[in-house]
């Protein structure tokens, strides 16, 4: 078959796709795969710079390229017939050059499907969360059982007209058959990969981690805790730098005490300190006013008033950001047949 004839044959392969897996009512956004290293993190771009960049890193030899990532099926109808007419046009002898766009460009659709298929977004009180998952590879664990590997990547890009500073996440982990094989409680000491960055409005911070499974599909949810920095207690030694409070956990006295020595109960937003025992059910469900009258409370007989009021002014600015299920699946899996997101009943026991 000629390389024209090859290119053709792309061609109906890609609009086949598009009609069969891009639904009419549906957008497909396109994203960049998942490469990085569990622990790695960094700032990067945000809005149309990051997203012409994401354009231009998967899209860069087309002649017609999308003006944004969030593509509805008629822009990919478009996008598809007006580049192969290009094609279409030129000489023989540059057209095996197009036949490895075209398969690449097919190869795209394909992982773009996919990480459209693990990817969720939230957003809450002007701060955008977004994740995404892609399998990395099987591993074997202690007991010398099948794990399947996956990392995912979380951007959080602050759209508010003030500072915001990451302190924490929560993680809840489950296998395809909705048992629960991993918690990370939320706690204003976990820190996000070691950090605790601050970010600016506009700015974006992007980390990467991973989750092994027992199965080849699975479901995570979970949230970050963010406090909001007027220049009082959160903004700790600001040099205009996003990473001078981020560059390691807080572990040294004053106010950087306060990241270190107490978690937060999801359920209720308010301080607890890790030495004592969970809150009962009542107790998490006290309205804030309550908590921060018992934490001025317990707080009276403090040696150090300053800590006690940076207790209550980082639990009056604290905002949780809800992170919205997103999904873990083996490139073996079927995507048709696999189970929508929307259609997964998460609802499991509290711990």
């Amino acid at each position: 078959m000629a390389s024209k004839d090859l290119v053709r044959f792309v061609y109906a392969s890609l609009i086949r796709q598009i009609y069969k897996f891009v639904p009419k009512n549906r957008t497909l956004q396109l994203r960049k795969p998942v490469t990085q290293s569990w622990g790695s993190y960094n700032f990067t771009k945000s809005g149309k710079e990051y997203e012409d960049e994401v354009i231009n890193s998967l899209l860069r030899s087309l002649y017609y390229t999308p003006k944004s990532t969030r593509l509805t099926r008629e822009d990919l109808l478009y996008l598809v017939r007006s580049n192969f007419k290009i094609q279409k046009q030129a000489p023989e002898s540059i057209a095996s050059d197009y036949l490895d766009d075209a398969l690449r460009y097919l190869r795209n659709l394909s992982e773009q499907r996919r990480l459209d298929r693990c990817s969720s977004e939230s957003f809450t009180n002007g701060l955008l969360v977004e994740a995404t998952s892609q399998f990395t590879n099987i591993g074997k664990t202690w007991k010398n059982q099948k794990e399947y590997i996956f990392t995912y990547r979380i951007r959080v890009t602050n759209l508010r007209d003030d500072k915001v500073q990451l302190i924490g996440r929560e993680w809840n982990v489950y296998d395809e058959n909705k048992s629960l094989i991993a918690r990370v409680p939320l706690s204003l000491r976990n820190s996000i990969v070691g950090q605790q960055p601050i970010l600016y409005p506009g700015m974006c911070f992007e980390y990467c981690s991973g989750s092994p499974l027992p199965t080849p599909t699975g479901i995570q949810m979970g949230c970050i805790a963010a406090n909001i920095l007027h220049n009082q207690v959160g903004d700790l030694e600001d040099n205009d730098s996003p990473m001078a409070v981020g560059a390691s956990v807080p572990n040294s006295t004053g106010s950087r005490l306060l990241f270190k020595n107490y978690s937060l109960s999801p359920r209720s937003s308010h301080l607890q300190d890790v030495g004592s025992e969970s809150s009962s059910d009542s107790d998490d469900d006290k309205n804030a006013s309550d908590d921060a009258n018992s934490i001025d409370k317990s707080s009276s007989s403090e040696s150090d008033p300053m800590l006690s009021n940076a207790k209550k002014e980082v639990l009056e600015s604290l905002i949780i950001l809800k992170i919205n299920p997103f999904l873990h699946i083996h490139p073996s899996v079927d995507l048709s047949n696999h189970i929508q997101k929307e259609e997964v009943d998460l609802t499991v026991e509290p711990i």
